[in-house]
């Protein structure tokens, strides 16, 4: 026990949790047409701008 285990507690958390993200930013791209259909509606609305 003690502070070594909760650091490596909080360390697995933590892969988890950038994992879980990573994992839902990728669906969600996929799911709304691929990579080039996100860049595109941002550029569309304003929120993404290419010098």
């Amino acid at each position: 026990g003690g502070l070594r285990a909760v650091v490596w507690t909080d360390f697995i958390q933590t892969f988890i949790m950038f994992g879980a993200m990573l994992l839902t930013v990728i669906k969600g791209t996929v799911d709304i047409g691929g990579l080039g259909v996100v860049i595109q509606r941002n550029r569309d609305s304003g929120r993404l701008e290419f010098p």
